[in-house]
C-alpha cells in the first residue's frame, strides 16, 4: 500500500527530496489531526475527558450495559468553597489546585472508569460494570477520602472538601444529562 504509492510518486516524476517533504508534511498534518481530537475531546486545563467525551463515553456505557444487564454510575463531584481559594490565592493557585485533584480523582477510580472536568469545581465520574448499584456509593466514599488529604502546594497546605452525588442507570435516567441532573439534585 505505501511502497505501491511511493512506486506510483516516484513514476509520476517526484524526486527523493520532494517525497521526503510529502512525507513530513503527513506526518505533520497527521500529529495536527491528533492534536485537534484530542483538544476537542479533553480539557485544557487538567487534561480529562470534557463533557463531550464524557457523553460519548456515557453513551456506550449504556449501551454495553444493556446488553450485559450491568448498572451505570455517574458521580457528580463538586469542590466546596473554591471561589474562595481564587480570591485568597488566584487563579494560577486555584488552576494548580484543580490539577491535583484531577488526579486524585483519577487515581481513587479504576483505571476503566472515566473522570471528567464539566467546567470550574465540577468532575463527573463514570462507573461502569456495575454488578449491583449500591457499588457506587463505595466508590464515592474512596473519592471523599481522596478529596479529604489536605493538599501541599506552593509551600501552602490547603483543606479540601467536595460533594458527591450519585446517579445509576437505568433507575435514575438513561442519558448524560439525565443522570447529571441526578446526581446533582
Amino acid at each position: 500500500s505505501s511502497d505501491l504509492a511511493l512506486a506510483l510518486l516516484v513514476a509520476a516524476g517526484f524526486s527523493l527530496r520532494q517525497l521526503n517533504r510529502l512525507q513530513r508534511e503527513s506526518a505533520a498534518l497527521r500529529e495536527s489531526e491528533a492534536r485537534v481530537v484530542r483538544l476537542a475531546n479533553s480539557d485544557a486545563l487538567t487534561g480529562l475527558p470534557n463533557r463531550t467525551l464524557l457523553h460519548d463515553r456515557v453513551s456506550q456505557a449504556i449501551a454495553q450495559a444493556q446488553r450485559e444487564g450491568q448498572h451505570v454510575a455517574l458521580l457528580f463531584v463538586d469542590l466546596d468553597r473554591f471561589k474562595l481559594v481564587n480570591d485568597s490565592w488566584g487563579h494560577p493557585f486555584g488552576d494548580a489546585l484543580l490539577g491535583e485533584m484531577g488526579r486524585r480523582l483519577v487515581a481513587a477510580v479504576r483505571a476503566g472508569d472515566t473522570v471528567a472536568r464539566l467546567g470550574g469545581d465540577e468532575f463527573a465520574i463514570l462507573v461502569t460494570a456495575l454488578k449491583r448499584p449500591h457499588a457506587a456509593a463505595r466508590v464515592a466514599q474512596k473519592v471523599l477520602e481522596a478529596l479529604a488529604r489536605p493538599v501541599q502546594l506552593e509551600g501552602r497546605t490547603v483543606p479540601v472538601t467536595g460533594s458527591v452525588g450519585i446517579s445509576v442507570f437505568p433507575a435514575d435516567g438513561d442519558s448524560l444529562e439525565a443522570l447529571l441532573q441526578n446526581a446533582d439534585a
